[in-house]
């Protein structure tokens, strides 16, 4: 059975089997705001995050037109976490449409109608590759992470996959990091300072009982020469959605000696636990097939190769403007990506198959 990778699952407290996850989008003249509920018999968890509202809210209810819920809610610079018990949750489990969230700060008022009822599980997120390796023409790439916790306190582990077309049964190497509600964590040169891998690149699967966002940096470092940093960005991504098919647009294989153009890298991650093959296609700018190469990737793979390279497409050495789209054979998915170099200031953007 596949890993369950959710990239923002929209529950914000403890969880616990049989929980329900409901949401709603709080509007209102004077702000907007979020509420997300956990509800587990009579208990209701939840967290509520609001914008614009001044003075800050001093109380939060759910309610149908006839009944009321007071959620005893302390707000702090906008946002509340909190748990209320009523007998009347198992009314909003039984018709979630029928209830609103109103956050109130006395004058003006923001609210909203729930929706889910989707069972509550934790946050898992995949990252598809994080490097601190060198690559071509003087380039330096460094990844830096960042997690924010929208929930009450949880400890996320982190699991590094280092790069390897065999697989892997167990991470390389893992980490934990725990975050107090609505805190930050950190975590520059992810791959060396936290997981003790410098010179290597590969995935990151990050977890936690509670709802955490991440995204990543990798961006080629040139602060010892006082040119800066040149980055991309990419969030993590949800295992339920990855794409059995997908296309990559904006590629282009220029040699990185040349000092003009851009150069191409595209790469992979088996997030699941059974190996899958894959077939590439590269087509040129009108539309007509140039190459077409198929493999195998293992469960708990990661890959990454310049778009030249003897795995891929060695007949594109060099070549202008194309697009590649791969499929996958039946119905697991894989995430794909690409990432293309300017091989005059080594500047790089990521693409994500779509």
């Amino acid at each position: 059975m596949k890993k369950a990778l959710i990239l923002l699952t929209l529950c914000c407290l403890p969880l616990s089997a049989g929980a329900q996850i409901f949401t709603a989008s709080l509007t209102g003249d004077a702000g907007t705001g979020f509420a997300n509920l956990v509800i587990n018999g009579d208990t209701i968890d939840y967290s509520i995050v609001t914008s614009g509202l001044d003075p800050a809210p001093s109380s939060a209810t759910v309610a149908d037109g006839t009944d009321s819920i007071d959620l005893n809610a302390v707000f702090v610079g906008g946002s509340a976490f909190g748990s209320a018990d009523s007998g009347l949750a198992a009314s909003i489990v039984a018709d979630p449409a029928a209830w609103t969230v109103t956050v109130t700060n006395g004058t003006d008022a923001l609210a909203g109608t729930l929706i889910g009822g989707a069972d509550a599980a934790g946050t898992t997120l995949a990252f598809p590759v994080a490097a601190n390796v060198s690559g071509q023409a003087g380039t330096n790439f460094v990844t830096d992470a960042r997690l924010v916790n929208l929930g009450s306190a949880t400890t996320v582990t982190l699991d590094y996959y280092k790069s390897s077309a065999d697989g892997m049964a167990v991470p390389t190497a893992t980490a934990e990091v725990t975050l107090a509600a609505g805190e930050q964590a950190v975590l520059n040169d992810i791959v060396a300072a936290t997981f003790d891998k410098p010179g290597t690149k590969g995935a990151v699967v990050a977890t936690s009982e509670g709802s955490v966002i991440g995204s990543m940096r990798i961006y080629n470092d040139q602060s010892d020469v006082g040119l800066g940093t040149f980055g991309q960005y990419l969030k993590g991504t949800d295992i339920d959605a990855a794409p059995t098919s997908g296309t990559m647009p904006f590629l282009s294989n220029e040699d990185a000696a040349s000092g003009a153009g851009y150069r191409a890298n595209i790469g992979w991650f088996n997030a699941g636990d059974a190996t899958v093959t894959v077939t590439f296609t590269a087509y040129d700018t009108d539309g007509s097939m140039l190459d077409e190469v198929s493999f195998a990737v293992a469960a708990m793979a990661q890959e990454q190769y310049a778009v030249s390279a003897a795995k891929l497409f060695p007949s594109l050495n060099p070549h202008g403007d194309f697009f590649v789209m791969y499929t996958v054979a039946g119905a697991d998915g894989l995430y794909v990506y690409a990432s293309v170099v300017d091989n005059i200031n080594g500047d790089a953007i990521y693409i994500a198959a779509e």
